[in-house]
């Protein structure tokens, strides 16, 4: 009996270990499903699913073009704020510049 118990105990711990370790990928995953933006684009595709309603024509197309009107999207998006950082830091450098040259 108390073997039993024992045995039930260590599977019972390994079975919690292999959940962390599950738990860590999953987390993993869904880190890099974040930081690739397929997520991100799955998600538009569903909101314009539930909007549009569902077309008519072949699903995978609308499903797509959805795509890639949000790349397109995301890239200008990501490229204005790419632009603005830069014209901050230039600021931030020209401004430096001038203190140096005032003192």
């Amino acid at each position: 009996m108390k073997q039993t118990e024992n045995d039930t105990q260590q599977l019972q711990n390994e079975d919690s270990n292999i959940n962390i370790e599950e738990k860590e990928i999953l987390e993993q995953k869904q880190q890099i499903l974040n930081n690739s933006g397929v997520l991100a684009a799955y998600e538009y595709f569903l909101r314009r699913l539930c909007k549009d309603g569902f077309p008519s024509r072949n699903v995978y197309e609308f499903a797509a073009q959805a795509v890639l009107k949000y790349e397109k999207k995301n890239k200008l998006n990501n490229e204005s704020s790419l632009k603005a950082q830069l014209q901050v830091k230039n600021e931030i450098k020209q401004e430096g510049k001038n203190d140096k040259n005032k003192s």
